[in-house]
């Protein structure tokens, strides 16, 4: 339930922890009474990973070497009476005049979580936390491990916050299961058609073999790219390749694959096309990659039985896949799910399905990419492209 905090710059609401803040005299004592700690003091020299003292109302009073340098910061008294989410620059620090801690996004941030844990409970909490943080006017997503721990000093209880930059280790697992998993399907289908072609007579069924193996590599090489992309998404872009392309065939190869996978054992998927057009402007492989992490994420929510169903309709200068499920995304993961590393799932290495649908969806189709969800209605996510995208040589 939402409530609201005296501080000193007056009444501010929160959605998650206390707006409060401490009043420049208690802050200031807070502070003298860390610095003047020896166990504070040793525990700042000899922790090596990232390390945060704080008082009561989450304001920080102490930082190591370790955090300093990472933060980018030469003074640490620029950040002293700051709340972690403020010190790291994230991107929901000052969604609310309550600051770190205060907005809708916080009640699922997992530093707030072991914080709030940590301080009603009176003992350690440790959680995952996905943040996205300004550097340079670029957001950049890192993943965190947050242990929290209850230290008393001169009968005062302060918190000892620990990040663990997990980040790098997060998106190896995530982009190896990833691509491993997507390129399975093609791998096999090519390997099937090559042993059909080594053994067909039938001359023209050979040269329709043949196509479709070239089809099949040419996507390979794709999926290598894309792959490349999300994991150097700094140093490399994908280079698309815009041309006419026929619908029909995007929904039979949809079709196909969706007969025979995992993921739609004891499920069907319905494609229905609502739209005249025969053909699309688009980066066939990228477009077809977008919509199968959608179908797929639709089908990992379904319940055996259930359908999944896509349709394409079409408006002026728009063309909409809609991807429904019977199922229901609950606010609270709604709110992160096209974060890069986030997901439901809790196995190592997840998180990059919906994170590609809307970077390479928007980024490079040129699209939008949505979602809308209530209990009577399931979810249904969507992509909407133009029927003329600007081509970079045009």
């Amino acid at each position: 339930m939402d409530s609201s905090y005296s501080n000193e710059e007056g009444q501010y609401e929160t959605h998650y922890a206390t707006a409060l803040r401490s009043s420049p005299t208690a802050l200031k004592n807070d502070l003298q009474t860390i610095s003047k700690s020896p166990i504070i003091n040793a525990l700042l020299e000899v922790v090596s990973g990232l390390l945060a003292v704080l008082n009561e109302n989450r304001q920080i009073l102490a930082v190591n070497h370790s955090m300093l340098t990472a933060l980018g910061i030469k003074d640490p008294e620029n950040i002293m009476g700051l709340r972690p989410g403020e010190a790291i620059e994230c991107t929901h620090a000052y969604d609310e005049p309550g600051g770190c801690g205060t907005s809708t996004f916080c009640s699922t941030c997992g530093a707030a979580i072991a914080i709030v844990t940590c301080l009603a409970e009176n003992k350690p909490a440790q959680k995952d936390c996905i943040v996205t943080v300004e550097k340079a006017e670029t957001p950049i997503d890192l993943y965190f491990r947050i242990r929290c721990s209850p230290i008393k000093i001169e009968d005062q209880r302060f918190l000892l916050l620990f990040l663990q930059d997990i980040t790098v280790e997060q998106q190896h697992s995530a982009l190896e299961r990833v691509f491993f998993h997507d390129i399975s399907n093609t791998i096999s289908a090519l390997k099937l058609s090559s042993q059909l072609l080594e053994n067909q007579t039938d001359a023209s069924l050979a040269e329709e073999l043949r196509v479709r193996i070239k089809h099949l590599a040419m996507y390979l090489e794709k999926e290598v790219e894309i792959q490349r992309v999300l994991c150097y998404r700094e140093s490399h872009t994908y280079d698309v390749h815009f041309e006419e392309i026929p619908i029909k065939t995007l929904l039979d190869d949809l079709r196909e694959m969706f007969s025979s996978h995992p993921v739609a054992m004891r499920k069907s998927l319905i494609i229905s096309n609502h739209t005249h057009m025969t053909h699309l402007v688009t980066d066939f492989a990228l477009l077809k990659r977008v919509l199968v992490n959608i179908v797929i994420n639709a089908f990992e929510a379904s319940r055996d039985g259930k359908n999944v169903e896509l349709s394409v309709d079409d408006e002026m200068d728009t063309v909409t896949f809609s991807v429904w499920n019977a199922s229901v995304i609950p606010h609270d993961v709604g709110l992160r799910i096209f974060q890069r590393n986030f997901s439901t799932k809790t196995s190592k290495g997840r998180g990059l399905g919906t994170y590609g649908m809307k970077l390479f969806g928007e980024t490079y189709l040129q699209g939008k990419v949505s979602f809308t969800s209530a209990a009577k209605h399931g979810t249904t996510f969507f992509l909407e492209l133009p029927k003329h995208p600007v081509s970079e040589t045009s």
